[in-house]
């Protein structure tokens, strides 16, 4: 299964069991409130079981459509507008889907018998205009508690904000990852000839291009630090059929890709360079006003290093030995040695490779 397929399957399946979730403790509190909203015929259908089957097929329902429509807002032509048109964009859609859900609802009430001997005026009839609008403020306040927790996911990463609950780096600990400083080429003389508006849309842009190609080669985004973006893999993704370089190229082929909307609004094609290191990193939650998962050590620091020399011996990639050997010892792949360098703020020398551009053609599996 394709990583942006898996992806979508579980938000799908989050947002389907969450929804579910709701509809069902919202049909509880129905149920205690009955004495004072349940008249007649309406307190039968209440206590019977078709009240729990109504909740779970419209929260299934919902929460699909929801999960579609929150796909499609990640589109690359919706990514242009600002996140108030997204909302709005995205909100008709809601209505929509509210609409489309209780059409399929109430036709499979009809198809399973839930409605025998009535009417739809007899249904209209039982609906309260107040009943009405406390529903659709419920829904209106689930709607945006729903994004809202999609949201603090993204802001997190992929996948964080449940480490977070979970308590997982509450207390440090340690991991051996792979870490990629991706720098675009030429930053300052780039900020002079644009200024810094247009000189921030174009980073804007690149880093939009980004998501997908994140998504497809399993990488994390730890960091965004200015015109710089910090990447990370655990070992095992980085290392499979060599994500984490097959990253950059596929990275660069996407920006030239393109390279008419670059050059008709910039007048030039960005060009990032990248250094690479694998080690043992310390992983901790951090922050009070603002939290978020950090990590320490001296291999953040090395892959920086690393990739300043990418100018200097007139390279796009370069990583350093401990990836090297990590990527010889499990696929069999060679770099070229460039040198054995003393990096700034280190003490011993660190034997620097690079990366042969005809590897992204091979298919290599760990």
């Amino acid at each position: 299964m394709k990583i942006k397929n898996k992806i979508f399957l579980q938000e799908w399946m989050f947002l389907v069991l969450i929804w579910i979730l709701f509809m069902n403790l919202a049909g509880l509190f129905y149920l205690g409130m009955q004495d004072y909203i349940c008249i007649g015929e309406w307190e039968v259908y209440a206590n019977s079981w078709f009240a729990y089957f109504e909740n779970t097929l419209f929260g299934f329902v919902f929460g699909t459509l929801f999960a579609m429509i929150n796909h499609i807002s990640n589109f690359p032509m919706l990514r242009k507008y600002n996140f108030g048109k997204i909302i709005l964009i995205k909100s008709f859609f809601y209505i929509i889907a509210f609409v489309i859900t209780v059409f399929i609802s109430v036709s499979l009430y009809y198809a399973i018998g839930a409605f025998e001997g009535k009417t739809l005026d007899d249904i209209i009839d039982f609906i309260q205009p107040s009943s009405l609008v406390v529903w659709v403020c419920f829904m209106f306040i689930l709607i945006v508690f729903t994004n809202f927790l999609l949201q603090i996911n993204k802001k997190f990463g992929q996948g964080a904000l449940l480490k977070m609950l979970m308590g997982e780096y509450h207390k440090p600990k340690d991991e051996i990852r792979i870490f990629m400083f991706l720098d675009l080429k030429g930053s300052t003389s780039i900020a002079e000839k644009l200024g810094h508006n247009l000189y921030s849309r174009m980073i804007q842009d690149c880093f939009h291009e980004l998501t997908d190609v994140v998504i497809s080669h399993k990488a994390e985004i730890y960091q965004y630090v200015g015109d710089e973006v910090v990447l990370t893999w655990k070992v095992k993704e980085g290392l499979e059929n060599l994500n984490c370089i097959q990253f950059y190229y596929s990275f660069r082929e996407k920006l030239r890709s393109r390279e008419a909307h670059f050059k008709k609004r910039y007048n030039l094609l960005p060009q990032f360079k990248a250094g690479m290191e694998m080690g043992t990193v310390t992983v901790a939650e951090v922050g009070d006003i603002k939290r978020e998962i950090a990590y320490h050590g001296d291999v953040l620091n090395t892959a920086a290093r690393v990739q300043e020399k990418c100018n200097e011996y007139n390279q796009w990639i370069l990583i350093s030995e401990n990836l090297a050997a990590a990527i010889r010892e499990s696929t069999g792949v060679e770099y070229q040695l460039i040198d054995d360098v003393n990096l700034r703020g280190k003490v011993n020398g660190v034997k620097i490779y690079a990366v042969n551009e005809n590897v992204r053609h091979e298919k290599v599996q760990v």
